[in-house]
């Protein structure tokens, strides 16, 4: 094989590679502008097809929308949670002297826990979100724990617990049995 036919041998495999990378982007931008009309994807994408059937929530649980949080402010708690402050796993007390933690229910202060060990009752209703903001040294973290809730509710549940340096951590969302 002469220096001719290698060069020919070698163009003609260059503009083979050239015209296959460019039918690959052709098909690229096609399959990605396919991809964006939902009837297609479905057929198109493994994922869409083994995605599951979309879940309906009932309006009365859909505790994501300012409204339902404006309801439930201006009627009166039907359910109650119990909260505690518990000791670290080390056996370190949870609040020093002079720490504290404020629990917010849709971010208007309903109670102060000071002391470890202590309980506090909060009046909720579906809708709600507990948060807790609190004042401790950053170098620990508290445990808060959910001691008791009432029957009806689903979320959150006893024994649930978090730990949290009082930066303003969600304890959840109230969320009620169905009937």
């Amino acid at each position: 094989m002469n220096f001719k036919q290698l060069a020919k041998l070698v163009l003609g495999f260059e503009k083979f590679l050239l015209q296959a990378a460019l039918i690959l982007i052709v098909i690229l931008f096609v399959g990605q502008v396919l991809l964006t009309h939902e009837g297609v994807r479905t057929i198109l994408s493994k994922v869409d097809q083994l995605e599951g059937d979309k879940v309906e929530i009932n309006t009365y649980q859909d505790v994501m929308t300012r409204d339902v949080i404006a309801q439930n402010t201006h009627r009166e708690p039907d359910y109650y949670i119990i909260l505690e402050v518990l000791s670290s796993e080390s056996g370190e007390m949870a609040l020093a002297e002079g720490e504290f933690l404020e629990i917010c229910i849709n971010e208007e202060p309903a109670a102060t826990i000071e002391t470890e060990n202590e309980s506090v009752l909060l009046a909720v209703n579906p809708g709600d979100l507990i948060t807790i903001e609190g004042h401790l040294d950053k170098k620990k973290p508290a445990i808060i724990s959910i001691k008791d809730i009432h029957d009806g509710l689903l979320h959150p549940h006893k024994g649930y617990s978090i730990y949290t340096f009082g930066e303003g951590e969600i304890l959840g969302w109230v969320v009620a049995k169905e009937n």
